[in-house]
């Protein structure tokens, strides 16, 4: 099973870090020592049975990291270990492939040494980072959300992380907050998607001919309608590669005509498709492949046009841009995934709410 490693959005990889071994990700925590007292006439000893509580959740991973020269590996060395000289505590994310992630909020517990190694032409280091989540239980939540809501009771003191921000929460919570993208490294993968917030086709040369919504245009007359959103500036693409858009559509009847084009370099490198007919009340996958990219600074543009009903809904929804020829799976941009941690005595929290998802009841 492969696993991504980042620390505050930016994958370990980009510091030239792999992950040789770990210890404590999930393991059972080591309980606290219980008070006890003894007495003279008694056999054994008097123990307090109250609920185990746990120790800080101690972590150490035994590193690779490499370099062209000892100079460049030392640079990302001590680039990579600055992030434990921020405030606070720092967002550690585990994703194995195809599974839920694990997210701890840890700090730097010991020193870290380099040891130097020449191979092969190449500088290799070996280190160990022992860090801790002093927190560590927790109940974790996911959004793509750009609004968080959650309620709950708690006798006790929690502490409710966002993407790495902390805030505090006792006796009845009731927290709100607008989500913004995180920061996370900008990098170009097969699969990543490239496009971070939500398409909304606001823009209109007919504007009384429709009404526009987030993900959905309305007819308003039988002549022609259009609707588009341009120069999308969420979507970093770059000259001499070739891109994949695909787009989710939906139309509650047949259309006398309805197209759906994606101008990559407006108003070039463009590709249209024609939905006159598909089926209608049912979800399609519209895939658009650019050619090569030649001036990224015209942005890329998404229109919808054609004509029909009065009442006809259009629908539309999951706009995903990434790099190559091959489209994958939906899945939003990693800047629009919050990870929201809920730590202290989870096991005393009621009347739990939210609009997230529950990722780990408790973890």
């Amino acid at each position: 099973m492969g696993l991504k490693w980042s620390l505050n959005g930016k994958y370990f990889s980009y510091f030239g870090v792999r992950v040789e071994s770990s210890k404590g990700l999930i393991d059972k925590l080591k309980p606290r020592d219980r008070d006890s007292y003894t007495w003279a006439e008694y056999h054994g000893r008097q123990v307090n049975l109250s609920a185990t509580k746990y120790e800080s959740r101690d972590i150490v991973l035994t590193c690779w990291i490499k370099g062209d020269n000892v100079t460049k590996l030392t640079e990302q060395y001590n680039v990579f270990l600055s992030e434990f000289d921020k405030s606070g505590t720092q967002r550690l994310l585990v994703e194995p492939f195809g599974y839920k992630p694990f997210v701890f909020d840890v700090i730097l517990m010991d020193k870290s040494e380099l040891e130097k190694e020449f191979r092969d032409g190449e500088m290799f280091g070996k280190f160990t980072l022992t860090i801790q989540e002093t927190n560590p239980i927790k109940r974790i939540l996911y959004t793509t959300s750009s609004q968080l809501s959650i309620t709950y009771n708690s006798p006790t003191e929690t502490d409710i992380i966002i993407d790495g921000t902390r805030y505090q929460g006792r006796e009845v919570v009731n927290f709100t907050k607008n989500l913004v993208p995180r920061t996370v490294q900008s990098i170009e993968i097969n699969g990543r998607n490239l496009f971070v917030g939500k398409l909304f086709l606001d823009g209109s040369d007919y504007p009384n001919a429709s009404i526009r919504e987030q993900g959905k245009i309305k007819l308003q007359t039988t002549s022609n309608f259009n609707a588009y959103a341009g120069a999308i500036p969420t979507v970093r693409i770059r000259s001499g590669n070739k891109y994949i858009a695909c787009l989710d559509v939906k139309v509650d009847r047949s259309l006398q005509d309805l197209k759906f084009t994606v101008f990559f370099e407006y108003p070039d490198n463009s590709v249209t498709i024609n939905l006159i007919n598909y089926a209608p009340n049912v979800w399609h996958r519209l895939i658009f492949k650019s050619l090569n990219i030649v001036d990224p600074s015209r942005g890329l543009l998404i229109a919808a046009d054609g004509k029909g009903p009065i009442g006809t809904i259009v629908e539309y929804k999951n706009l995903k841009v990434e790099i190559g020829e091959n489209a994958t799976d939906y899945s939003s941009a990693p800047e629009d995934q919050h990870y929201i941690s809920i730590a202290g005595n989870i096991e005393d929290i009621s009347n739990f709410t939210t609009n997230a998802e529950v990722l780990w009841d408790k973890i």
